[in-house]
This record gives structure tokens, sequence and C-alpha cells, in this order.
């Protein structure tokens, strides 16, 4: 009886551990009525009730009290000097990460390293169970399988135009294909950070995120096989192997999408400067900013300020800019250096961090937090399971 009271107990931690890392993915599932995104929430509240009591140390605590000075200061800034909406949500979001990274650190030191990185593969097996029925119904039978409006009633954005009418931009459990872009790369990142490697199921899942014919996508997986082999790796045999691998795997894309492929790529790429969608991402916001009155610039529209003419948060790097502007913004980036010195990791390391925060993934986010907590795995500084 005791020995199946253990397994049920430890089954149940697994299942409770596969819950908390499939809903932090979930930042797409936004409920308007409610105003929140509540499953990372719900992720946040289980990473506090599987947290151990062990000690921290004190200089992330310091880490953690700089932010929320900062995040005091910026907040304030941001309501006394709105401009046309101040969300509060965002507050209360960016303020959960400073605790996050408290908390996430307690959790990943409550649980074996291997566990939580075969947790990992479970999410992202999900997560491809998911993308490839939704694909490969279309494909075959023509069917639109939308995950998301089955649960908030909010379409996905999977539809094909142009060059590539016909096809589906398939999403899985997302709502568009650079979401599931980004996140299939920071589960996959994740795991990158338990062991520092990357197995062939990790590369079957990189190479799902070429099959949703996002841009964001294609140049994902290409920065990702470059950093892995040539940037981490850097040997011969590494560099020889990126080399057969890209061209293999983006043969077998082609030969799937025919010449559809090439024609949608080009029609991007050709017309980059008037793409509605990277100029959102990447220039409108900033442009919007550097023209406000000066005070902005310098200190930034402070968290939960908001304009209803341009999204100026967008990307990580423009709601890190638009937010702190540049004095609260410089702090910002000197106090998470100083972090990650504490913890002793390499720029090299941190590179995939730099290239995701161009996403749609931001400090306002629970995922953000997740992932900087993560670098203390396999650091001297900080005693851990492994």
């Amino acid at each position: 009886m005791l020995a199946n009271s253990v397994i049920k107990t430890s089954l149940l931690k697994k299942s409770a551990l596969v819950l908390i890392f499939f809903f932090l993915s979930l930042q797409s599932y936004y409920f308007y009525n409610i105003g929140i995104a509540p499953f990372p929430l719900v992720s946040l509240i289980g990473i506090i009730i599987f947290s151990d009591k062990s000690r921290v140390p004190n200089e992330i605590k310091l880490y953690s009290f700089s932010l929320c000075i900062l995040f005091i200061i910026s907040s304030l800034w941001g309501f006394f000097f709105q401009l046309d909406l101040y969300y509060i949500n965002s507050v209360i979001g960016i303020f959960l990460g400073a605790f996050i990274l408290i908390f996430t650190t307690r959790f990943i030191k409550s649980f074996n390293i291997a566990l939580i990185y075969r947790v990992l593969a479970i999410v992202l097996i999900i997560h491809l169970i998911c993308f490839w029925l939704q694909f490969g119904l279309y494909m075959l039978i023509g069917v639109n399988l939308d995950f998301l409006e089955f649960v908030t009633g909010e379409a996905s954005r999977f539809e094909a135009y142009g060059a590539i009418s016909g096809l589906i931009r398939a999403t899985g459990v997302f709502n568009e294909p650079a979401t599931y872009s980004y996140y299939i790369f920071t589960i996959v990142y994740l795991r990158f950070l338990c062991f520092k490697k990357i197995n062939w199921f990790d590369q079957f899942s990189l190479i799902s995120i070429l099959f949703t014919l996002s841009l964001s996508g294609f140049f994902l997986y290409s920065f990702f096989q470059f950093y892995y082999w040539i940037l981490y790796k850097g040997n011969i045999n590494s560099i020889v192997f990126f080399s057969v691998l890209i061209f293999v795997v983006f043969y077998i894309v082609q030969f799937v999408f025919e010449d559809t492929i090439n024609l949608y790529l080009m029609s991007r790429l050709s017309d980059a400067e008037n793409d509605n969608s990277m100029n959102t991402r990447f220039s409108d916001g900033i442009i919007y900013f550097i023209n406000l009155p000066i005070n902005y610039v310098i200190f930034g529209l402070g968290i939960g300020n908001y304009t209803k003419n341009i999204s100026t948060t967008a990307s990580g790097w423009m709601s890190i800019i638009t937010t702190f502007g540049i004095i609260p913004g410089l702090f910002f980036l000197f106090i998470t250096y100083k972090y990650l010195r504490y913890l002793k990791v390499k720029l090299v390391t941190v590179i995939p961090l730099i290239i995701l925060l161009f996403s749609t993934i931001t400090p306002m986010q629970v995922i953000f937090w997740v992932v900087l907590s993560f670098f203390i795995v396999n650091n001297s500084n900080v005693k851990i399971n492994a």
C-alpha cells in the first residue's frame, strides 16, 4: 500500500509539472472578458506550490529587489504621465517577474534536472501532436482544426494569402504561426539550458517551425542551427553537419510545398520595408517613441502606459526600450547583467535569449522570467539537484 501511495504521489507530481510548463506556453489564450491570459498565472501558482523552502542566494534576492524598485518608479511615472490608456494588468504582470525569479529558483532546486528535461519533452510532444494533427487534417481532407477558437472564441490566424494561398500556416494551439515558432524555440532552449545539448527529438521539434510558413520561424530555425553547431560547438565536424542538415531540411520543406515556398519567401523578403508584420514588430513603435517629448525618451513611457495609435510592446526589445527609456532601460540591462554574471553565465549561452527578445515575448510575460531563472542550471553558485 505504501509503495502504491508513493507511486501515485510521484505520478501526480510529474503530471503537475507537465501542466505547469504546458500552461506557461499558453499566453495566446487571452480571455477579453476578464482581460487576462489565465494559464501562465495558473503555472505561477503551481511553481509557488511546488517550490521548496530552500535558501535563495542574496544576489538573486538583490536582483529581485532592484527590479521591484525599478518597476515601482516606472509604474508611477507611467500613471502620472499616461498617454491614452493605463493598463493595470501590465503593471501586475511585470511585478510578478520579480517574484517569479525567487520562486522559480526554488522550484528548479526542488526537482531533479533530468526530470524537468523529460517534462519539457512531454510538453513538446503535446504541442507537436496538436500541430501535426492540424497540419495533416488540412492537407489530407481540407479541415481547419482551430484549438484556440474552441477555448476562447478567437480564431487562430492560420489562413494563407498571396503566394501561399490554398495552404495552411499551421499554428498548433497558438494564435498565429509566429507565436508557435517562438514558444517551440523557447522550450527547446530551456531543454538546452538543462544539459547544454540538442538531441534528435529537439531537432524534430524545431523542424516543425518551418512548416508554419512563418518568416520568423524560418529565421529562428536557421539561427538555432547556426548557434548550436557553429557558435556553441564550433568544431569542423559540427560545421560540416550544420551545412548538410540545413541543405537536407530545406530541401524536404521545398519538396513538400514545391515552388510555392520560394515564391512566398521572395515576396516577403523583397518587400520587407512594406511588410506590416515586420514593421509592427521592429520599427513602428520605436519611430513613434523617439518622436515623443524628450522626457518620454529619457525615462520611457512607464509600465502600463499605452497609446491607442500604435503598439509599443510588439517585441521584447521594443517593450524594454519604450517602457523604460534610456536611463531606466540601461539600469534594467545593468542589473540583469550583474545577475547573469553572478550565475557565471557565458555570453554564448545568452545569445538565444537576446534573439528571442525580437519576438513577441516580453518582460510582461511569465515565460520571460522563467527563461531568465533557468540560467541557474549547472551553475556552481546555486546548488540544485543534478
